[in-house]
């Protein structure tokens, strides 16, 4: 530490306290001093800022960085560790159960184990219309076909309106071996080659059968 000369006292025998081009004392309080001789004071180290620090208030903890660096638990950094965000050159945590966090520290860029980012939010699962991607811990969107799906876009659990789901997949019309049944196209009855409007009512059989009152029957 040093001290700048007050008019009433000054540096005597001191060579190495010389002007910093960075750091200028401003409302100092003598912490650490006694007089001698006409006046002169006797500078004694209470403690050394660590490295990168413009202030500090111990030897091992910085409250202001220098320019260039960031605060972090007490210590001046050139960037903040992961989980943490730059916020006004101060390293703040982010918010469980963000694991990366931009602007503030509720606003998630990626999640903890466990959770999936749907925008800037991590879910425990995701909503309608998304699916749960394990390789980067995202909700991404269905198809446009699909209202739910699974796994990848295009595993359909439910359609979207107009559309029909057949093998986990959304079409616009059931193939000729299935009839419409509650949004889902189901196969025929195994006596049937073609069938409608439900599974049971054949429209054409299978050969060796006969077509009798939308049953496909023996023939006699």
């Amino acid at each position: 530490k040093c001290v700048s000369s007050s008019g009433s006292s000054y540096i005597s025998g001191y060579a190495d306290c010389i002007k910093h081009n960075e750091i200028v004392f401003t409302q100092g309080i003598m912490e650490v001093d006694f007089q001698v001789g006409n006046g002169s004071v006797v500078i004694t180290t209470n403690f050394i800022c660590p490295q990168n620090c413009y202030s500090c208030s111990s030897g091992d903890k910085c409250t202001q960085c220098k320019n260039g660096y960031v605060l972090e638990n007490g210590q001046c950094k050139q960037n903040c560790s992961p989980g943490f965000n730059n916020v006004n050159n101060t390293c703040v945590q982010c918010k469980s159960p963000c694991k990366t966090c931009t602007i503030s520290r509720d606003i998630c860029q990626t999640c903890i184990d466990g959770y999936f980012l749907h925008g800037t939010e991590c879910k425990k699962s995701c909503p309608d219309g998304f699916y749960q991607s394990k390789t980067d811990n995202k909700c991404l969107p269905c198809s446009q076909k699909c209202k739910i799906c699974d796994s990848t876009a295009d595993n359909c659990y439910v359609c979207a309106d107009d559309f029909i789901l057949y093998n986990n997949e959304c079409i616009s019309n059931c193939p000729t071996d299935t009839a419409r049944s509650d949004n889902t196209c189901q196969k025929c009855h195994s006596s049937c080659k073609t069938c409608s409007p439900t599974p049971t009512d054949c429209t054409s059989c299978e050969d060796g059968l006969n077509l009798f009152n939308g049953k496909c029957i023996e023939i006699c």
